[in-house]
């Protein structure tokens, strides 16, 4: 007698279906087992072996190897964390020290392409100092009687600062401000002999848009520079900014009252504008007219 084919609800069906559930469900095992092995191999510590499974479930994973893909597990070592190191580079102790200060320059009445400001290093140490003032190639700025001079204690040099526009600029603020640098080298009391260490002092250029000046007066800027114990090296001491009030110290040959006073006229009559002077005019004119009328009446009485 010939057999009948397995109906679909037969016994043998079922066992058939049973068998692949186990298949697959032992494939999930062997998935999950891999993925626990990869998860153990990266928390162990840097240098320890990786840890080992048993002997069976290396049998069962090399039969299946063929059915199942698998990530191969680590080696269970973990890399050493490469940490960026922050190079700290000590500061090395320098010997001079570098500040900055603002030179507000100021046009000249007949000659607006040039500005001039007075420049006056007060040397308010004990020792004498030896400056010289540098500036970048084609700054035009000149200085006067001299670029570079010696100081002696508690003495004073007056500069006078030209500096002359550029013919390709209509307008100051268009001129690119000069590198000014003074680089001042303070002489050993006893030998006479200057240190190793020196005081560095950038100056920043600015040319005022609202005031002028004369040729023969132009604004004074005062710096006073100091020197500290030589082992401590030398700083400035005082750098007045913009718009402080400068009291230079009193030299031997004072002007007399009469030329102080026609002095600060003339500053008073160039800080206002042409507008304010033409009131000034009319206010002194009128003045004068009523001090007149007055004179008359009285003559009349």
């Amino acid at each position: 007698m010939s057999s009948d084919p397995p109906k679909p609800g037969s016994d043998t069906s079922k066992g058939e279906s049973a068998d692949n559930a186990g298949i697959a469900q032992r494939n999930e095992s062997l998935k999950r087992r891999a993925m626990l092995r990869r998860r153990t191999g990266r928390r162990t510590a840097a240098g320890s072996g990786s840890t080992s499974s048993s002997s069976s479930d290396e049998g069962n994973i090399a039969s299946d190897e063929k059915g199942t893909e698998v990530v191969p597990p680590t080696s269970g070592v973990a890399a050493p964390v490469k940490t960026e190191k922050t190079q700290t580079t000590a500061t090395k102790s320098l010997n001079r020290n570098i500040k900055a200060t603002v030179l507000t320059f100021r046009p000249i009445v007949d000659r607006p392409n040039v500005a001039r400001v007075q420049l006056l290093l007060c040397n308010i140490s004990d020792r004498a100092l030896h400056f010289k003032l540098k500036s970048n190639v084609g700054s035009n700025v000149s200085a006067l009687p001299a670029g570079n001079a010696e100081i002696p204690p508690h003495s004073q040099v007056r500069l006078v600062l030209t500096w002359t526009k550029p013919p390709q600029f209509q307008h100051w603020k268009e001129v690119p401000p000069p590198k000014l640098l003074i680089v001042t080298r303070y002489l050993d009391s006893t030998g006479g002999k200057s240190d190793a260490s020196q005081t560095a002092i950038r100056l920043i250029a600015r040319v005022s848009s609202s005031k002028t000046c004369f040729a023969s007066n132009p604004p004074i800027e005062q710096l006073l520079l100091d020197a500290a114990g030589k082992a401590e090296g030398m700083e400035v001491s005082s750098v007045l900014p913009e718009g402080t009030a400068r009291t230079p110290e009193k030299v031997e040959e004072q002007p007399s009252h009469g030329v102080q006073t026609g002095k600060e006229v003339a500053d008073f009559l160039n800080a206002i504008s042409d507008r304010g002077l033409l009131l000034v005019i009319l206010f002194l004119l009128a003045a004068m007219y009523i001090v007149s009328r007055l004179c008359d009446k009285k003559q009349k009485k």
